[in-house]
């Protein structure tokens, strides 16, 4: 008998309307969309990332990524809430922590 109960979990990528326009607006290239999703893919939890409550930021590709992490059924999702060019004058996770638990959830789940 196995003590898994599920062996070989999806993990799968998903953006929110949010991270879709900052995606057109910054023109971020399908090469390097790809390259990102493969990153999250490979690497879900990385000690790269810098954390702010449940949210997730992973620079890459140039890009400061801002994702979550949660589970449906039998796929673990990685949802990418949004995509910025990283401040010099302020890290994007004071940013976060500035707007507060609401604007990052809302943000992140995209409503």
């Amino acid at each position: 008998m196995s003590h898994f109960r599920y062996r070989g979990v999806e993990v799968v990528v998903d953006t929110t309307e949010i991270a879709e326009h900052d995606i057109a607006g910054f023109q971020i290239s399908a090469f390097d969309l790809n390259a990102i999703a493969e990153n999250l893919l490979s690497e879900t939890f990385s000690p790269r990332d810098r954390l702010v409550g449940a949210l997730r930021v992973r620079e890459l590709k140039g890009y400061d990524v801002i994702f979550t992490v949660g589970r449906e059924e039998r796929l673990v999702v990685i949802t990418i809430g949004s995509i910025r060019p990283p401040d010099p004058l302020e890290k994007t996770e004071v940013t976060l922590k500035r707007l507060g638990v609401l604007a990052m959830l809302r943000g992140a789940s995209g409503l």
